[in-house]
């Protein structure tokens, strides 16, 4: 663990120059040498993950606004709060699947619907007039409508979206081998030239790149010597002793060599040990949008720790290049899920309610998300922002949470960032023991302000300021409460300093916003 000399100033001023031509500008910094090592090497550094692609189309600030093309009015939805419109949704859905996609528009109103919203097609927008004018009130719980399961407690929605394979260009399933070694950060690779006509027809496409991982895979995912001291016993992904890791990119050309460019360079890097190949594996839908509503569930008391009834908000199956924008959640159990989906922008979204189990969640293969100018109101949270099950490059910034955690759920969530956000902590980070360890290398807490009335927990508190809970990692300006590794508990990680990086304790450390800077220099 290191950190800023003692005795350093606490405030220190300099004129710096951006690489990106926004002029001189004069700033207050304090204990900002961290961000120089990053920017003479990014995407290189020890404990400094370049997560600048992270949100629609590879990160930015724009998302897209076409026009409304239908109207669930044109379907008979009448919005009137006590007329069922679940008919008129789903002829609305199903049209704007037939045709390709389309922005649905929904009138102010509360629409009363009796079963879940499925959107499975590429390019379908549902589309309010605002969140407080338009209300989706759904009446029935995902066990009501599908029968109990604990599965409700961490996936599924009431709003789900979800590609169909049968919808998909190419042969769903067929893939192309990676040949060779190439190094993390690459973004060329090469494949044998027999195959180059078939991958020249996935050019400009999202494609799933799968690494078949053996236990080399893991360590490199964890970051430091010490997993060699972790139980690994009863670890469930390496039960079979290789273990699938997928994660998407998209193909920019193929040369007659059988070289192939990618958009994003390579998160780790491929060995021929583990055997790489990418292709279309799964139903998947681009530019699936949520935005401009409420989303309503009845009051109702939860039936404690996994044994949610499934009144959830959100659910991205296999989405790539999505978004949800300006969204009210009120009373869910579980807020936005991604499962499978990648390079979805989560903005300006609200959350309200007793009581909510997760309020967002990335899980199985979700990669290179963006929450961003959130509120989560909730007055108890049991687990807060969650990662889990080696997703990486996901971010979280400006954001105000009055309840719950920063919550790695196990199974090595890794190279995320979150930044620029206020908590009220409470709740625990969760996670079944099976899954390994909390979290894996370089996962970056920067300039988190903690607000608690009385001090937060140490269950609650451990995922925001506890070096020996991070691997290769970095606590940066983390305010209202102390820096502390004191026992932790059994089972979450290896014990002892992993090379986790402490900075400008109980200051604000500049940049402000990490994912704004990488933004603006490029990454």
């Amino acid at each position: 663990m290191k950190g800023c000399r003692s005795g350093q100033a606490t405030l220190a001023f300099a004129l710096l120059v951006y690489g990106t031509g926004l002029g001189l500008v004069y700033r207050d910094l304090t204990c900002y040498r961290l961000w120089r090592e990053y920017r003479r090497g990014p995407g290189e550094h020890w404990q400094i993950p370049d997560v600048s692609r992270a949100g629609y189309r590879f990160g930015g600030d724009r998302l897209p606004r076409a026009r409304v093309t239908m109207s669930v009015a044109d379907f008979g939805a009448t919005g009137d709060g006590t007329t069922p419109d679940t008919e008129a949704f789903r002829r609305a859905l199903e049209e704007a699947r037939v045709r390709g996609g389309g922005v649905i528009g929904i009138p102010e109103g509360t629409y009363l619907l009796e079963d879940v919203l499925r959107l499975e097609a590429s390019n379908i927008v549902l589309r309010g007039e605002g969140a407080g004018r338009t209300v989706l009130h759904f009446s029935q719980s995902l066990g009501d409508l599908k029968g109990h399961s604990r599965e409700w407690s961490w996936r599924g929605g009431l709003v789900w979206a979800e590609g169909r394979v049968a919808d998909q260009v190419g042969e769903a399933g067929s893939t192309i081998a990676v040949q060779g070694n190439f190094p993390e950060g690459a973004a060329r690779i090469r494949v044998d030239p027999e195959d180059v006509e078939a991958a020249r027809n996935l050019v400009g496409r999202t494609v799933t790149f799968r690494t078949y991982a053996d236990w080399s895979f893991i360590a490199k995912v964890f970051g430091h010597p010490s997993w060699r001291e972790y139980n690994w016993e009863g670890f469930r992904p390496m039960a079979r002793g290789v273990m699938p890791w997928d994660w998407p990119n998209e193909i920019v050309a193929v040369h007659g060599d059988g070289h192939v460019d990618l958009r994003k360079p390579l998160r780790l890097p491929v060995r021929e040990a583990w055997r790489v190949e990418f292709g279309w594996r799964y139903g998947t839908t681009e530019g699936i949008g949520v935005e401009d509503l409420t989303i309503r569930f009845p009051e109702h008391v939860r039936r404690g720790h996994l044994n949610d009834p499934g009144y959830n908000g959100i659910f991205y199956h296999g989405v790539h290049h999505g978004w949800i924008r300006n969204v009210r959640i009120e009373e869910a159990d579980n807020g936005i899920v991604l499962e499978r989906s990648s390079h979805v922008t989560i903005r300006g979204v609200e959350m309200d309610g007793r009581s909510m189990h997760h309020a967002s969640s990335f899980r199985y293969g979700s990669h290179d998300n963006l929450m961003e100018d959130f509120h989560i109101q909730c007055r108890r949270v049991h687990h807060g922002i969650s990662s889990q099950d080696f997703a990486s490059g996901n971010v979280w910034r400006r954001g105000r949470m009055e309840s719950g955690t920063l919550d790695s759920h196990r199974g090595l969530p890794f190279d995320l960032v979150r930044t620029d956000l206020t908590l009220n902590l409470s709740g625990n980070p969760g996670g079944s023991g099976w899954a390994g360890p909390m979290v894996g290398r370089r996962a970056v807490n920067w300039n988190i302000r903690v607000v608690n009335e009385e001090p937060p927990r140490w269950a609650a508190r451990f995922p925001v300021s506890s070096p020996d809970y991070f691997s290769r990692g970095a606590l940066v300006g983390i305010r209202g409460v102390e820096i502390e590794s004191p026992s932790r508990p059994p089972g979450i990680m290896p014990p002892g300093d992993k090379d986790t990086r402490v900075e400008s304790g109980g200051r604000w450390a500049w940049p402000r916003d990490l994912y704004a800077a990488q933004r603006r220099t490029g990454g």
